[in-house]
This record gives structure tokens, sequence and C-alpha cells, in this order.
């Protein structure tokens, strides 16, 4: 191994070391009151050594919002492989994305908590390779969605007259919501009519079917 190779290696290790210590971080005190002094002090880095590899909070965030897409999209290749027909894809994929949310809370809320991020502070960020590197995994994510959706078209078993990225983005979106509620309005949707908060999921995904099935399988 050449030097140059080392030393990026070891960049690479520094940088999962400090993700790791801000993962612990956020799981206690929420991204919004971890500071980066809590993060250092995780790592047992100095603060300075963390801007070193890091030049803000945000882009610590973004680290952990890039794992959480990477494992997401594992999720999501695995949940599409476990089903034969276009539509069974879809409906696995969106019951690995609620698994998902369970299993790696400090991912979901940093991919939430991405979408709140100034769009001018990541248009000036847009080159920085972590930066990019969320993007193009978002974007894989996505990708993954909107092929299984094609399967459907092809296979019959998913209406022909919807653009397959068009709806992935939709999906995504109102997944998103439908989540987020079921994760952190529990207790204000258990007040209406003593509605479990799971009533969401089941709904949302009952009404995902029946909108992407044809007529002729409904």
């Amino acid at each position: 191994m050449g030097i140059a190779e080392r030393k990026e290696r070891e960049r690479r290790l520094r940088e999962e070391m400090i993700l790791d210590a801000a993962e612990k971080v956020c799981l206690e005190k929420g991204f919004k009151g971890a500071t980066v002094d809590e993060i250092a002090e995780k790592a047992e880095l100095s603060k300075g050594t963390i801007y070193l590899y890091f030049e803000s909070k945000e882009l610590i965030l973004m680290g952990i919002e890039l794992r959480g897409t990477n494992t997401l999209a594992d999720y999501f290749t695995r949940a599409a492989a476990s089903e034969d027909t276009g539509i069974g894809k879809v409906m696995s994929i969106g019951r690995a994305y609620y698994q998902f949310s369970q299993d790696f809370p400090c991912y979901f809320a940093a991919m939430s908590k991405f979408e709140e991020i100034s769009p001018k502070l990541v248009s000036q960020l847009v080159q920085v390779p972590i930066v990019k590197e969320c993007r193009e995994s978002g974007m894989r994510v996505l990708e993954i969605l909107a092929d299984t959706i094609q399967i459907g078209i092809d296979d019959g078993t998913i209406r022909s007259d919807i653009d397959p990225m068009k709806t992935s983005v939709f999906l995504w979106a109102a997944s998103n919501g439908v989540l987020q509620m079921h994760k952190y309005r529990a207790a204000q949707i258990s007040t209406i009519n003593g509605f479990s908060p799971d009533f969401l999921l089941e709904e949302f995904h009952k009404r995902i079917r029946t909108t992407l099935q044809p007529d002729s399988h409904q």
C-alpha cells in the first residue's frame, strides 16, 4: 500500500469514527440538540480535529444521511428480490421502509432533517464529495423503486399510464409523511376514535396498492 492510499484509508477510518460518535450523540440529544463539542468528546478527539474532516455540523448530518440512504438501498434491494410481481415488490419495499425506520431511528431522523437544510447552503456545498455522494445515494434509492414500478407495468400488475420515476418520488414523499406521523404523532392519533397508530400504515398500504393496480386487478 502506497503512502497516498494509506493516508486515504486513515482519513476514511477517522471519518467513520466521527460519524459513529455523532450517531450516538444524535440518538441521545437529537440532531438539533447535539453539538460539535459533544461529538468531539464522544469521539475522544479535539473539536479542531472534527472540523478537519467535517467543516460544519450540517456536513456531519450529511455523513449520517449517506449511511442511512446506503443502508436503505440495501433494504429496498432485498425487499424487491423477495417478491415476483411488480406490485408485490413495491409493497414489499413499503414494508421495508417502515422496518428501516424502526431498525435505524438515527438514520431515519437524519434523512428527515437533511430535507430541512437550507437549499442555498446545499447549493453552496454541491461540489463537496459527501454532498455529491448523498445525492447519488438518494437517487439510487429512488431508482430501485422506479425499476420495480416499471417491472409492474411490464407484467401488468401496475397501471401503464403512470411514470415510474414520478411515482417513485411521490411514494417517497408520501411514505415519509406517514412514517413521521406514525413515529411522532402516535399519541395524538390514538385520541381519534381510539385508532391505533398502525392504522395509518395499514390504510396507507391499502390505498397505495389500490392506486397502483389496474382496474382489472381491483
